[in-house]
């Protein structure tokens, strides 16, 4: 007797007026005649698996002792572990409730035909081994893209759960396979709309033309309408939206933006995708390639504008460069011409020193001038690097921005260092004679 046969069992007392709830370690059937426990025991103690039986007052049963008199009955089951960090699940019934609050990487159902993968959860049988699972690198949150008002958020925190690795590769004519694909399809549902109406839940799409859908209550009538290929272009165009998390915003605005375009036939979620799921990816993918092309012109632009600006602060600074030289050396032929006025002439010693602090103010006051320049340049950048430049990575905006400029700034203060130190040679050699007479 298999896990697979007890599950499936389990599954049938929903409709026979029994409960069945299932945690993480038991399942509990209560509501059950006497005949149906013992056939509960029979097959559960075939497995193997360790059971309590209960009657209403709570009082605790052997299989032989079982009397119709004493009905309903609760039998409590311990499932077996599964080994490993994974989520052992025996009912399709508990597989639903799961579903609403998935807490694990790896689920394993009893009644799943064959292994299939979301890009956050591994879901396999219990009859293949349990293995560690890697989920795809987390993506950008559908409640942070989709607006809800009122509290009570339906879109899904995580969309990875609720997305196949492989679109065309799940065993949809298995029973427990499409209690996920109703849960996901209502999920990706929620995940496409600019905004969810906080009063009906209906999906709103800006548009234009301004769109509202409305999605069913009922789960299996949700995936019923859609279909399976209209679930398959679904789970495409919000993989395409969500995969990567950086331009997830943008995708998602032209996606929402092709599904307003797309018709207006019905208001009907499920039934509106089914028909036009496709097409608004088709149209989304070239309106992303032309956004695309926009800004990459745009930011050719920016990026010849960046380098105009370069350009010339780079030859301002050097221009202050040369007047720095340009005045330095003005000075030390004037300091030389003062220091041959004093040995061959009668010049006034105070009139030389005069002409001699004349001129080193003006070397003076050009390096200033020119270092002003430069501080006050570096400042411009420092502040507006954030707000046009932010686009370029730090180590493009060192390369095309900061080496250059920083190379100019270096040779004007080599420049005004040195300019200034002759300056002050030459101006204490003639003020003070002495010094080398």
């Amino acid at each position: 007797m298999s896990a697979t046969t007890l599950a499936r069992w389990l599954d049938r007392l929903p409709g026979l007026g029994a409960f069945v709830v299932e945690t993480a370690d038991t399942v509990s059937a209560s509501n059950l005649s006497a005949r149906q426990t013992r056939e509960l025991c029979g097959l559960v103690e075939g497995e193997g698996w360790r059971l309590t039986i209960f009657d209403q007052a709570n009082e605790s049963w052997t299989r032989d002792e079982l009397d119709e008199d004493l009905a309903p009955f609760r039998v409590t089951i311990v499932k077996p572990p599964a080994g490993i960090d994974a989520a052992r699940i025996l009912t399709d019934v508990g597989f639903a409730a799961w579903l609403a609050e998935p807490s694990a990487s790896v689920c394993q159902v009893a009644r799943l035909s064959r292994p299939f993968e979301t890009l956050g959860v591994r879901f396999t049988s219990w009859d293949e081994a349990a293995t560690p699972f890697e989920p795809a690198e987390e993506t950008a949150s559908p409640r942070s893209l989709v607006r809800e008002y009122n509290g009570q958020a339906r879109a899904p925190s995580d969309v990875r759960t609720w997305l196949l690795r492989d679109v065309d590769g799940g065993p949809f004519d298995n029973s427990t396979f499409r209690i996920w694909m109703a849960a996901a399809a209502v999920h990706t549902l929620h995940a496409v709309p600019d905004e969810i109406d906080p009063v009906n839940g209906s999906l709103k799409f800006n548009g234009p033309p301004r769109l509202a859908l409305h999605v069913s209550a009922d789960v299996t009538e949700v995936l019923s309408e859609l279909s399976i290929d209209g679930f398959k272009n679904l789970q495409r165009g919000v993989r395409w939206v969500f995969e990567n998390a950086r331009e997830a915003e943008m995708r998602h605005a032209l996606f929402a933006t092709e599904v307003a375009r797309s018709g207006i036939e019905t208001d009907r979620a499920e039934i509106y995708l089914r028909e036009h799921a496709e097409a608004a990816l088709d149209g989304a993918k070239i309106a992303y390639q032309a956004a695309l092309a926009q800004l990459s012109s745009e930011t050719l632009k920016a990026l010849a504008d960046l380098r105009k600006a370069v350009t010339e602060e780079t030859a301002k600074v050097t221009e202050a460069t040369r007047q720095i030289a340009g005045a330095v050396a003005a000075a030390l032929a004037v300091g030389i011409g003062l220091m041959a006025a004093r040995v061959t002439s009668a010049a006034s010693g105070n009139l030389i020193i005069a002409i001699m602090i004349v001129a080193a103010a003006y070397v003076f006051m050009v390096i200033l001038s020119g270092l002003q320049f430069t501080w006050l340049q570096r400042d411009l950048r420092r502040g507006w690097q954030p707000r046009l430049y932010r686009y370029l990575p730090r180590s493009e905006y060192q390369a095309l921005v900061l080496t250059p400029t920083g190379r100019a700034e270096a040779s004007l203060f080599w420049v005004a260092g040195i300019g200034g130190f002759i300056t002050l040679i030459i101006s204490t050699v003639v003020i003070f004679p002495k010094i080398w007479t």
